[in-house]
């Protein structure tokens, strides 16, 4: 397998741990939701709805990220494979809808920088908190 960790600038987060600080943050009922998934499988149960509103309350929040980062309120890099520059991945980029949230599956990988991130982090939590969900989707 190939060691991508150079991919990553050291003031940088992966796409994955990105989208889980951005689910633990403005998720609806993250934390719980984890911890009960978590509870039923560890006891062999019977965890169907459980994972049916993991799934829904991740696809919320995924298509909320993917929505800041189409309207380029937040900047997603990756580093050129041969030279090594970050670049700044396009907006358009993301209109898809995720193959599976939180998940990313480019090479070279996704990431942010840790500073923009945690600013857009706050901004994105506080405006949640302040309206009560997460903006909705901004019209095309």
């Amino acid at each position: 397998m190939v060691d991508n960790s150079d991919y990553i600038p050291a003031n940088a987060i992966r796409f994955g741990e990105a989208f889980e600080r951005l689910f633990d943050a403005i998720g609806p009922n993250a934390a719980e939701l984890r911890a009960e998934l978590n509870r039923l499988i560890e006891a062999e149960a019977d965890y169907d709805d459980t994972i049916n509103r993991w799934n829904i309350a991740r696809a919320e929040v995924d298509s909320f990220f993917r929505n800041e980062l189409r309207f380029e309120a937040l900047n997603a890099y990756q580093r050129d494979p041969y030279t090594g520059a970050p670049l700044q991945i396009p907006a358009k980029d993301w209109e898809n809808p995720a193959i599976v949230q939180g998940e990313d599956l480019a090479f070279p990988p996704i990431y942010f920088l840790e500073t923009e991130f945690d600013s857009w982090l706050k901004k994105a939590k506080g405006d949640t908190k302040k309206n009560g969900r997460h903006k909705p989707p901004r019209p095309m």
